[in-house]
């Protein structure tokens, strides 16, 4: 008989008591035994990703669609109720960039996450099977596909949670995580200037506008580019720079310091709609075939009802989480067919995302099923 593991290391006692308190104040006092399962579910996600990252190897047989220069962009938001984005519906005008663009995006309406953890949530979007239940990453296909990778997060080094987030991203072909006390970065190529590095310093997602621009200058003709934003992770109301302090108190509000939460909440939303319209601008000036998608990694409950907690773990709203692909025109006008037949009505999960990305590039593999796409007519 094997002998049981145990847990000896400091750090896993120290983790512990962390998520212990945090789910206390945090997930408005869930079962004692529903925190603890959730803290040895996400050292599984530690481990299982470090296995899998130590053995991915090239996928053959991969089809592609087209030749000549491609860039597609997935855009990870952070702890976003999609309620209160102005493209769905939301009363105040949180996304007016969105709005503008309008016609060159698709907003799916019916997108719930699989996870509430961003770790869980991120791990979940990047997996996907082959028929004979083999594993691969998303980064690992379009690697095999040709094409250059990057990954681009204002979630560093903070806390456990992230270092799993970072695992995939320092399997793509140039990487920076620039939140935390210093950057970490794949080569000097993405190390920042003195300027650079003062604007890093205040946590804002615009940060990661400078190393977008120097991967879409990359000479490789096809790229992945991932940008995993800080987005309204709390404390929310350090996500975005006083020019987007635009919400305030309406007159009549139930709970000054809850309605506060959600004007913050709100101009996170409004500064992120800025962030992801800045690189919808520097994806046309590119004139490529190119497409973005947009969606995050889980919810957040933002104090919209008198009795809930801030938090993304118990209420609906932490797995309503937006869904939003724009298409360049060189893109739309050679997949016409393609994009007519998108059903934005479509209830998905956003565990099949990897999915949905190599359809949206127009990959192929005879082994993998697309009908997990969200694009998918079947």
């Amino acid at each position: 008989m094997k002998p049981i593991k145990r847990y000896h290391n400091k750090k896993y006692s120290i983790y512990a008591v962390m998520l212990l308190i945090c789910s206390i104040f945090c997930s408005n006092f869930q079962p004692f035994n529903t925190i603890i399962t959730a803290f040895f579910a996400h050292i599984e996600d530690l481990k299982d990703i470090d296995r899998f990252c130590k053995t991915q190897t090239p996928i053959r047989g991969i089809q592609t669609k087209y030749k000549g220069k491609e860039t597609y962009v997935f855009a990870i938001g952070e702890s976003v109720d999609r309620k209160h984005m102005g493209i769905y519906g939301y009363n105040r005008q949180t996304t007016p960039y969105f709005e503008k663009s309008k016609d060159e995006l698709v907003v799916f309406k019916d997108v719930t996450t699989a996870h509430v953890f961003t770790s869980s949530a991120i791990k979940s979007m990047l997996l996907m099977r082959n028929s004979s239940d083999q594993i691969y990453s998303l980064i690992q296909f379009f690697k095999s596909a040709g094409f250059k990778t990057f990954w681009f997060s204002n979630q560093g080094k903070v806390d456990n949670f992230d270092n799993s987030v970072m695992r995939f991203g320092k399997s793509c072909d140039e990487y920076a995580f620039i939140h935390g006390k210093e950057v970490i970065y794949s080569s000097e190529n993405y190390n920042l200037t003195f300027e650079d590095e003062q604007r890093r310093l205040k946590l804002w997602d615009e940060s990661l506008l400078k190393y977008f621009e120097k991967a879409l200058s990359d000479s490789s003709e096809k790229k992945l580019i991932v940008l995993h934003l800080t987005g309204s992770h709390i404390p929310i109301d350090m996500r975005y720079p006083p020019e987007f302090e635009t919400f305030f108190l309406p007159q009549k509000y139930y709970n000054k310091e809850k309605s506060l939460g959600v004007c913050a909440f709100d101009n996170s939303i409004l500064y992120t709609d800025y962030i992801l319209n800045e690189v919808i601008k520097d994806l046309k000036k590119s004139g490529e075939m190119s497409a973005m998608l947009y969606l995050s990694d889980h919810g957040q409950d933002i104090n919209d009802t008198e009795e809930c907690v801030l938090t993304a773990r118990t209420w609906p709203n932490g797995y309503e989480v937006p869904f939003v692909v724009w298409v360049s025109e060189k893109y739309r006008k050679n997949n016409t067919d393609f994009i007519k037949g998108w059903d934005t009505n479509k209830k998905y999960v956003t565990d099949k995302t990897a999915y949905s990305l190599i359809d949206l590039a127009r990959l192929s593999h005879p082994d993998i099923d697309l009908s997990s796409s969200i694009f998918s007519k079947r």
